[in-house]
């Protein structure tokens, strides 16, 4: 549960910083993203751990990557956070590994 946890604050920190960078009030941003991610905290308990691919394909999810790492650059916000994830994504792509096993390694 605690990776979990330091997965949602690790994007969550990211947000800050990319709301920063635009001089906006990270008190009313707190105010959108603390219901988005209860949001999708729900869609974590309804996946049952296998990610739907219907309405976000990891196809999808991997070509998006590159606008938001762009963004982080453009800001001037670091994407050390992400980037890792990111890279696991891709090779779930490349290898056709299904996205409910990107930390699996091999034996």
């Amino acid at each position: 549960m605690i990776t979990g946890m330091y997965g949602m604050f690790a994007g969550a920190a990211q947000a800050f910083a990319l709301v920063r960078r635009d001089g906006l009030d990270p008190a009313a941003f707190a105010g959108l993203l603390g219901p988005w991610l209860t949001a999708m905290a729900g869609l974590v308990q309804e996946s049952g751990g296998t990610p739907d691919d219907e309405g976000s394909s990891l196809a999808m999810q991997v070509a998006s990557t590159a606008v938001l790492l762009r963004t982080a650059e453009e800001q001037r916000v670091s994407s050390e956070l992400l980037t890792p994830y990111y890279a696991l994504m891709a090779r779930a792509l490349e290898t056709g590994q299904p996205a409910d096993e990107l930390l699996l390694t091999e034996e």
